[in-house]
């Protein structure tokens, strides 16, 4: 018989065996048909974990695809959506964003503060009084005992065997040791452990400790780790899920990640990313809730409790300047006259808080600043409507903490510098300029003048963002090609089911290009083909004819991009449809300096040009938006472009405005860092590698530098120190340029420092200078804003340009201003308690009581609506510490001792000391109204029934019955009845030894002589 033949009869056969199968089935009963639905699962289960489990390869597959089968008919069961929509969450990193407003490193911070610190710690300490173990229940610790039925069973009473002892042991040594562990691995003890996690439940709400496992699964370590670094990863979202099938393990798909600066970690030591599948970490989150804002994260209790922590903190520090500076407040303002208006009021809040802070109008909205982890994003589009908010901001040398905030109208300036950066300011506001005397110094907007050189950014911005696709970091050679497709590329308006994308290229010069561009979208898993194309004649000449184009291809080669979930996530970081406008994504000036090079050369080798034999880079951009942000985006890499935008002989641009090329000006540090793609344009760079950029330094900042190189030199020829001293040529020049004969450049200068190893001064390496040609003033006014910086230098990046807060004490016209003395009373007692006040609120979301924290004051009576201190702290405890206690019980009975011994539960002991006291008086009450009888409560209490052999009941009523059903009854009458008085035959007298030894005795023989005498009569 042929292969195919056996095929059929086994298939036959099959079919056959299945039918007799059904049919012995339908002829069962229904007891029959009732047991089998009953073993069906069983069996099914016990099949699915020796499959997952087989050395087999092929069952273990089967086995996975069986339960991600079940699990996706499961989660289709499910139409609502649990997480953000992908237009408002999706970062792109694998990840679920925390959309708090406030991050876990700021949390954490706030926990550490004095008042917080307190609450926490003493909550930390009373849950370390219950990490003892204890087999007493009444007392305070922690117990392993069998799991409790939900019913009083007979079980559940029985002392444990010893082979159950042993067990407990194990499970006992094993958390305080930290797992299998060796002597000197110096693992956290559970006292420890527990202090570690619960800080971080107490502060981020979140806690989080890492599970490891023998080869055989079987329970190894656990240790805890930072709970602000873990992060949900996509797979939790159906939509994402299958973009992580590669990390698939035996039908599970890994849950959590480690995040680090917006990035999930990768452990260089085992090569992989930092992922944890859902028995590798034990996580747990106290206040969860269906906030879809949320995104699956807890709130912590310090979300609600910002403002009262900086009234704390503001008070606190009103006590301390006291103390520091003896001085106290005087009074207040008041504001008297009936022509006094809300909106003066409200002008002269504004005016007195910008004297308080320092600061004034200062920006406008639409000026552009670059934030960790957004990138480079208007003021106003930050704020979205928000009066303030907290960022990390781009000072020209790092990231640094700071603020933005909106202040109040202000009249318009504006300033353009030679290099094409723009900004709209106040006349107030400050940059820093190199003046007149060649001395860097910070002027004011009003004081600057056309030809004074202001600093720009010229260190590139430290990015650090990462982008995934399908779990791949996006690496340098995907930017390069993101940047092609923004120069030379289209986008489509996604309406078609294909998602269509596409990237050109020259049909000679750009297919080895083209190749390489192929082999990286296949090796991410992109659906991309090249297409090649001839153009006919009519559509050549309707090219030259349409465009300009002296000579026009009659080919063009491309690569058309098909693929849904590419085009998901190009929309999703930032681009936008080519029919829109190309834009670039704000993003891409928040990743590292590498991948943004790499866009960058991607987009100029796509749609840049070179001139002057190298000299000289362009590229065309007939998009003004676009246009801003390539100057932005090379400013934020440290390099500038010529204010000029040459006009352009082709129809690209339908409305006659400035030209659209830009000329890059820093053309240097272009070629070394970004260059071309193309070998012909890349090599004009070696034509001249020295070169001099006009207006690129303050003629006196360049004789000023120049005196004092010459005067190091002398120095150095008078002191005998070696260092260029008799280079002739070098000195001529530093004295032509020292008195202004001869012109100097910023490359020329720092070239001739570099070569006498001369330090210019910092600016000279961290900034470039940049002249003003334009100044413009306006009476229109426009909102402004303010950026503060926490530190001490207090300045920032906006524009491209350094700049610093203003400065202004404000002058009131035409307002009645009353100063109203406080001395005359005494309102230090209203402070005091408004800080008693704060304290109890900040109690209260803790439900903890102040007097535990040390705090004895009247006032926190009323705390919880309960007068007694006793009341207080009973409330403190229900409400506060035994839920902190069940929530950390339920976390170690679900990722512990269930992997341990599936018999046995960690419990903690003594919670339930008062109400076991209220239940025995209650008893004892019952017992005393004889509504039970004693034997009915000794079997309560005792798990058996009663033996009046051998058990004693020390019980008055209990006794009392006793002693009267031994002198009671028949039978005691009788025994009574048959006793005569004479002495027993053969029982000796016990009173006769005495008599013989009283014989002779006065006083004794006197005494029964009277004795006789008076029974007688």
């Amino acid at each position: 018989m042929s292969r195919k033949g056996r095929k059929i009869a086994a298939s036959r056969q099959s079919a056959n065996d299945y039918d007799r199968v059904i049919k012995s089935i339908a002829n069962m009963s229904f007891s029959e048909l009732g047991s089998l639905g009953e073993a069906i699962p069983t069996i099914l289960n016990s099949k699915l974990q020796a499959s997952l489990a087989s050395d087999d390869i092929e069952k273990a597959i089967e086995a996975g695809l069986y339960v991600e089968k079940q699990r996706i008919r499961s989660a289709e069961q499910n139409k609502s959506i649990f997480f953000l929509p992908d237009s408002i969450a999706y970062s792109g990193r694998g990840y679920k964003e925390t959309l708090s407003r406030i991050s876990f490193q700021t949390l954490q911070r706030m926990g550490n503060l004095y008042c917080v610190k307190n609450v926490i710690s003493t909550r930390i300490e009373q849950i370390t009084r219950f990490l003892k173990f204890s087999t007493d229940e009444q007392k305070e610790g922690f117990t392993i005992r069998r799991k409790r039925s939900l019913f009083n069973s007979k079980e559940d009473m029985k002392e444990m065997t010893k082979a159950e002892q042993k067990r407990v042991e194990r499970i006992v040594r094993f958390l305080e040791d930290g797992g299998e562990t060796d002597k000197w691995e110096m693992p956290d003890s559970f006292v420890t452990f527990v202090r570690k996690i619960m800080q971080d439940s107490l502060s981020i709400d979140q806690l989080a400790f890492e599970i490891t496992r023998t080869r055989g699964q079987e329970l190894h370590q656990f240790k805890a780790i930072d709970g602000s670094m873990i992060r949900f990863l996509d797979t939790v979202d159906p939509n994402y899920a299958h973009q992580f099938d590669q990390y698939r393990y035996k039908g599970y798909l890994p849950k959590y990640c480690q995040v680090f600066d917006q990035q999930i970690v990768f452990n260089k030591q085992l090569n992989t990313y930092v992922m944890y599948y859902p028995w590798e970490l034990g996580f747990g989150i106290r206040n969860v809730g269906t906030d879809i804002w949320q995104n699956g994260y807890g709130r912590s209790e310090l979300e609600s409790l910002i403002e009262i922590i900086t009234y704390i903190l503001n008070g606190v520090q009103y006590n301390g300047n006291f103390f520091k500076n003896g001085s106290n407040p005087k009074g207040f303002i008041k504001m008297n006259g009936p022509n006094t208006n809300q909106t003066q009021l409200n002008d002269f809040k504004q005016k007195w808080r910008q004297m308080l802070t320092g600061v004034d109008n200062c920006l406008a909205g639409d000026s552009l600043l670059v934030l960790k982890n957004i990138g480079v994003t208007s003021i106003e589009d930050f704020l979205n409507g928000s009066q303030e908010k907290e960022a990390i901001i781009w000072t020209g040398k790092n990231f640094e903490y700071g603020r933005v905030y909106k202040t109040g109208l202000k009249k318009k300036c504006t300033l353009t510098l030679a290099n094409g950066l723009s900004i709209t300011s106040s006349d107030n506001h400050k940059f820093k300029v190199v003046s007149d005397s060649g001395i860097i110094e910070w002027k004011e907007r009003k004081d600057l003048k056309v030809g004074d050189f202001v600093l720009c950014n010229k260190k590139p911005v430290e990015g650090t963002r990462k982008f995934y696709y399908k779990g791949k970091v996006v690496e340098n050679d995907l930017f390069e090609i993101l940047g092609w497709l923004t120069g030379d590329g289209y986008i489509d308006n996604g309406e078609s089911r294909r998602k269509r994308m596409e990237l050109f290229y020259h049909s000679e010069k750009e297919l080895h290009i083209r190749e390489q561009h192929l082999c990286v979208l296949n090796r991410y898993g992109i659906n991309a083909k090249s297409q090649d194309y001839c153009r006919s004649f009519d559509q050549i000449e309707s090219c030259k004819k349409v465009y300009g184009f002296k000579s026009v291809a009659d080919k063009y080669c491309k690569i058309g991009i098909f693929d849904a979930d590419f085009y998901e996530f190009l929309i999703g970081i930032g681009f936008t449809c080519s029919h829109v406008g190309k834009v670039i994504p704000p993003m891409i000036h928040d990743i590292d300096s590498e991948s943004r090079c790499a866009f960058l050369r991607g987009f100029f080798s796509a749609d840049g040009s070179v001139v002057s034999e190298g000299l000289g880079v362009r590229i065309t951009i007939s998009s003004d938006l676009l246009r801003y942000q390539t100057r932005m985006l090379l400013i934020s890499e440290g390099i500038q472009c010529s204010i000029e935008e040459y006009h352009s002989k082709t129809r690209l641009r339908k409305s006659d405005k400035k030209g659209i090329h830009l000329l890059v000006k820093d053309r240097r540090e272009f070629y070394e860092r970004i260059g071309f793609l193309q070998p012909h344009k890349q090599l004009g760079h070696d034509y001249k590698k020295n070169y001099s950029t006009m207006f690129s330094l303050h003629p006196e900042m360049g004789k000023l530098e120049a005196k004092k190189m010459r005067v190091e030199l002398y120095r150095r020829w008078v002191f005998g120190e070696s260092g260029c001293v008799g280079d002739q040529r070098l000195t001529t020049d530093l004295h032509r340029i020292s008195i202004g004969k001869d012109k100097c450049s910023y490359q020329r200068l720092t070239g001739i420092a570099e070569r006498i190893g001369y330090k210019l001064p910092d600016e000279f390496s961290e900034f470039w200078f940049s002249p003003i040609v334009e100044l413009s003033s306006f009476d229109e006014e426009i909102p402004m804003y303010d950026v503060e910086i926490y530190d001490n230098k207090h300045q920032f990046i906006v524009n491209g340009m350094l700049t610093h807060n203003s400065h202004k004490i404000p002058i009131f016209a035409g307002l009645d201003l009353e100063w109203v003395d406080l001395q005359k009373g005494n309102r230090d007692m209203e402070f005091d308690n408004w800080t008693k006040f704060l304290i109890v609120l900040l109690c209260s979301v803790y439900r903890i009581d102040p007097s535990e924290l040390g705090f004895q004051f009247k006032e926190a009576a009323n705390l919880f609506g309960q007068q007694g201190q006793r009341e207080r702290l009973d409330h403190s405890k229900q409400k506060g510490l035994y839920p902190l206690l069940i929530f950390l019980q339920d976390i170690i009975n679900k990722f512990l001792i269930s992997e341990l011994d599936e018999e046995m539960e960690f419990a903690f002991t003594g919670i339930e000391v008062e109400d076991e006291e209220k239940q025995v008086k209650l008893d004892s009450e019952k017992l005393s109204a004889g509504m039970v009888s004693m034997q009915d409560m000794f079997r309560k209490y005792s798990g058996r029934e009663f033996d009046e052999n051998k058990d004693i009941i020390l019980n008055q009523v209990y006794q009392t019955q006793k002693q009267a059903s031994m002198f009671g009854g028949e039978g005691m009458n009788q025994i009574v009845d048959d006793e005569t008085g004479e002495p027993e035959a053969g029982v000796p007298n016990p009173f006769e030894e005495v008599e013989k030894s009283m014989k002779g005795n006065p006083i004794f023989e006197r005494a029964c002589e009277f004795i006789d005498k008076s029974f007688q009569e």
